[in-house]
């Protein structure tokens, strides 16, 4: 997060020196390497490249992927913002999984550009319930059998 005046409580950047900041930011954090000169990012995304809608404004302004032997911390007892680690206890990835099962849903279809906010419209539609217009999402159709028994 930029520490942005008028968003954080204590923000010091202006608003004007927002968006040439956050480039100066992710332009250092993609030159990051480790010791052995690999670069210790996956990816990097601008919150709007991630997320949209009315609460856009609460997402990072800037989201690292690190590779996989990397973790980053917020903590203030850390030694390090990030660092290499031999045990992961949890992390956010791109890609997911999605599992269902029931009399309705097809054996073995693979789904092609899910996303996770698909998922709430496929459940309400499973449920019979109506899916409201304003979802920014899709119901996963190709998951259902195509049996009309």
């Amino acid at each position: 997060m930029i520490n942005l005046k008028g968003r954080e409580p204590e923000g010091a950047v202006e608003p004007d020196d927002y968006e040439e900041l956050r480039e100066h930011v992710i332009s250092e954090l993609k030159r990051l390497k480790d010791e052995t000169e690999e670069t210790i990012l996956e990816d990097l995304f601008r919150r709007e490249e991630l997320y949209h809608g009315l609460q856009l404004h609460e997402a990072p302004d800037i989201v690292m992927m690190l590779k996989g032997k990397y973790k980053s911390s917020n903590s203030l007892r850390s030694s390090g913002i990030v660092s290499p680690t031999n045990r992961i206890l949890g992390s956010h990835q791109i890609n997911g999984i999605l599992l269902a099962m029931g009399p309705d849903i097809a054996k073995g279809e693979y789904i092609e550009n899910a996303t996770i906010y698909d998922v709430a419209p496929t459940i309400l539609k499973i449920m019979n319930v109506p899916v409201p217009k304003e979802m920014d999402s899709r119901i996963l159709s190709e998951i259902f059998s195509r049996n009309d028994g």
